[in-house]
Formats: C-alpha cells, structure tokens, sequence
C-alpha cells in the first residue's frame, strides 16, 4: 500500500491508501448527519462507490431519484435583481467550481449542478472579497498562470465558504446517500489539495484545452461588464 501524499488525487491512489484517506471524512459527515429515520448505511459498500466515482465508474445522475434529477437551478447567468457583472462574475466561479469538482472526481452534469448551486448561495460580502482574485484573470498571461489563478480563487472559495457551505448546497440537489459519497469525496480531495503548492492541480488544469477556452470567453465578458477592461 503506498502512503497518502498531500497533493495525490483520490484517483490514483489504490484501494486500500483511498479507503484510509476517506474514512475519517466520511465519518465526521455521518457524526453530523446521520442516515435518515428507516435509511441504513453500509459504510463498506459506501467506500467501494466513493472509489468508483473518482475513477468513472459510479453514475451518480442515473443512481438519483427522478425528483431529485429534476431539481432546477438558479444558475449564474440567469439570476435576477443582480448587475451583469455580477451575473459573469458568478458564471467565472462556476467555471472555477466545476473543474475543482472535475479534480475531486465528480464530473459532468452533477459537477455542473453542484457548482452553480455552491455559486448561487455567495452573498455580496464573499463575492466582494473574492473581487481582486477575479480581476487576477485578466492578467493571466498563458495556461500554466490561468491554472494557477484558478487555484487561488478555489481555495479563496473553500476558505469563505468552509465544507458546510460546499455541503449544504449540495444537500438539497441530489439524494441523501449520493449526497453523503460526493461530500466525503469533496472534503477529503479539497483538505489534500489545499496542504499542497497545488502544483498538481494547476497540471492538470494546462491540459484542459476546452475548460480554458470557455474561462477564456466567460473572463472576458465579465471583464467587459465590470469594466475592468
């Protein structure tokens, strides 16, 4: 078994290193909030899915309730009573939201769903104090320094908003146990990759050719509409 370093994805981590890496995370989550009046939990079973999700295995939209599948959001760019430059500053955070939640293993459109739910509950005090972090994209000269401000503005989010913040916006948007697996999931990933240089994490952002090119279009029209420009 190799030992669990800070900036190792769950991903490539083997079986028995992942185990021992969630489950003081998922039992903290459970310590919290326990399994619901008649639910049980099978923690084994529950690691084996963790595990699947991270490497692609495990269908989080296809294992949800159709209530739950059905939920729709008030995502960023259809908010109303906010100015367009807070309507593209919130689109960029989701853009930034989905590929921390990409990195963590969740992928698609529970990743999307995830991330404008988290964006969609930022009061004006954090997107305030995120303000510098974002107008840092417009001088972000190449992929390695866009990864890197896409590091910064994460871990800025995460230590605003705390894993409450990031569980509780997903709570109300998929089942009880998808909801439990993708929390522990998030919160072991995210406490890995915020005690490390995020090296790891900005690598894998420079290969992301799509994810940079739709950064690129969303930081312009939100530095057209701040006029920041």
């Amino acid at each position: 078994m190799t030992e669990p370093t800070a900036s190792d994805q769950l991903k490539n981590q083997d079986f028995d290193t992942f185990r021992a890496t969630v489950l003081p995370h998922l039992d903290q989550l459970l310590a919290d909030n326990p399994p619901p009046p008649g639910q049980t939990f099978d923690r084994d079973k529950a690691v084996h899915d963790m595990y699947d999700l991270v490497n692609g295995r495990y269908d989080i939209e296809s294992a949800e309730p159709a209530a739950a599948a059905e939920v729709e959001l008030d995502s960023a760019p259809n908010k109303t009573g906010v100015s367009e430059c807070t309507m593209w500053e919130i689109t960029v955070i989701c853009d930034v939201l989905s590929v921390g939640l990409q990195y963590c293993g969740i992928a698609g459109a529970p990743a999307q769903r995830a991330a404008a739910q988290i964006a969609s509950q930022l009061n004006a005090a954090q997107l305030n104090g995120l303000q510098l972090l974002l107008q840092a994209f417009r001088n972000a000269q190449g992929a390695r320094a866009t990864g890197q401000a896409v590091f910064n503005l994460l871990s800025a989010i995460w230590k605003l908003t705390g894993i409450r913040q990031f569980l509780g916006a997903l709570e109300t948007n998929f089942a009880w146990y998808n909801w439990v697996i993708m929390g522990t999931v998030i919160s072991a990933q995210l406490a890995a990759l915020f005690l490390s240089d995020g090296l790891a994490f900005v690598a894998e952002i420079v290969i992301m050719g799509a994810f940079l090119t739709q950064l690129g279009l969303d930081v312009d029209h939100m530095c057209e509409a701040c006029a920041w420009d």
